[in-house]
């Protein structure tokens, strides 16, 4: 070891793991946002489950000691590891790899998406990978998966129009309208980006006010049909008349 990466070791030996790589986490506009809208959307579908970890854009460090030795997934989701942040995945510190894996395919990273990429998430042990092309530019077909089959990957048939249902998730991924889209096969129901959460939120807040204001009307009426009959019934006594006799 060189004298100078000596001294950037820390008090146990290790050396120091960059939290970024220096890459935007988008090629375009399209890329980053739809990166964004599959990690929240599997963030919102597994918020009470305290032990699934959903990330992306994240240095994944594979190799003990090698600060080298790295990848960035696009979106990944690990099963039965504490939800929490992360700075970097640091395989050998977490204990597995990520079982699913995506990237949004773009004319930077296409090469290394289907083949470098590829190869080290099938030697990492992670168990589903699915490639999306959101431009239809840079893979034929555009939406492919490959799923691991004892100690390597096989390519899965997945048509846009009828999808994927991962085995690690039990989601459904989906071409729809031109973005890749999850579904709970539970429910039917797609899961949300954050811009229709909120939506969903505000339309939520906007039903909840109006049901407010509904009973708020609807109690104003009420006192104001008990002062009329609190008035009735002066002057029925006024005139010498019970008005529970009535």
């Amino acid at each position: 070891m060189r004298r100078e990466d000596k001294a950037m070791l820390d008090a146990r030996g290790e050396p120091d793991y960059p939290t970024s790589d220096g890459e935007p986490m988008g090629e375009t506009d399209l890329h980053r946002d739809m990166m964004v809208n599959l990690i929240e959307a599997l963030r919102n579908y597994y918020r009470n489950d305290s032990q699934v970890y959903v990330s992306g854009n994240i240095l994944l460090y594979y190799e003990q000691g090698d600060p080298t030795c790295h990848l960035s997934p696009d979106v990944l989701v690990t099963l039965g590891i504490p939800q929490t942040r992360l700075q970097t995945y640091k395989m050998w510190e977490i204990g597995k790899a990520p079982d699913l894996i995506i990237e949004v395919t773009s004319r930077s990273t296409r090469l290394r998406d289907v083949g470098v990429k590829k190869g080290l998430y099938e030697a990492l042990g992670v168990r589903e990978y699915i490639l999306f092309d959101p431009r239809e530019e840079y893979l034929l077909p555009r939406f492919q998966v490959h799923r691991r089959e004892g100690s390597h990957f096989l390519p899965v048939l997945a048509p846009e129009a009828q999808g994927y249902l991962s085995r690690s998730l039990g989601l459904l991924f989906r071409v729809i309208d031109g973005e890749l889209r999850i579904i709970d096969p539970a429910s039917g129901q797609t899961l949300p980006t954050p811009a229709e959460q909120a939506q969903r939120a505000e339309q939520e807040a906007q039903r909840a006010e109006q049901a407010t204001q509904r009973a708020e009307q609807e109690a104003r009426r009420a006192d104001e049909q008990s002062l009329l009959a609190e008035r009735y019934a002066a002057r029925l006594r006024q005139a010498g008349i019970d008005p529970g006799a009535i």
